[in-house]
C-alpha cells in the first residue's frame, strides 16, 4: 500500500489574488508585483505557487545561483511550496518566449 504526502498551507494568512503577466513574461520577476495586496510581507512559512493557467512557467527563488533560463517548470495546474520569509524572493516567468502565464499564490 504506497501512501501519497503533500505539503498544504491548511490556514494561510495570506491568500492573494491570481498573479498574471501577458506575453512580456520572458524574464524572472517577483511574484509579489504581479499580486494585489502582497507587497513585501514577511512570512513565517513560506509561499505556495500554483499555476492555474494552461501553459507552463518556470519558478525560481531570488537567493539562489540561476542562469536566465533555469527554474522549476509548473506544467498547468502543478504547484511549488518555496520555504522563505520573503514573499519577493520568489519568482516567475514563462517557459516559452512571448506566452503569458497565470498563477495563484498562498503565503504564511
Amino acid at each position: 500500500m504506497s501512501k501519497k504526502f503533500g505539503i498544504a498551507i491548511t490556514n494561510p494568512s495570506s491568500m492573494f489574488t491570481v498573479g498574471h503577466i501577458s506575453g512580456t513574461a520572458d524574464n524572472f520577476t517577483a511574484i509579489n508585483t504581479h499580486v494585489s495586496g502582497a507587497g513585501t510581507n514577511t512570512l513565517n512559512d513560506g509561499v505556495l505557487v500554483k499555476n492555474i493557467g494552461a501553459l507552463e512557467m518556470k519558478l525560481a527563488f531570488s537567493g539562489a545561483t540561476h542562469g536566465a533560463d533555469t527554474g522549476f517548470v509548473l506544467k498547468a495546474n502543478e504547484q511549488l511550496f518555496v520555504e522563505t520569509t520573503s514573499i519577493s524572493s520568489v519568482i516567475v516567468k514563462n517557459n516559452t518566449a512571448s506566452q503569458g502565464i497565470t498563477f495563484s499564490v498562498y503565503a504564511n
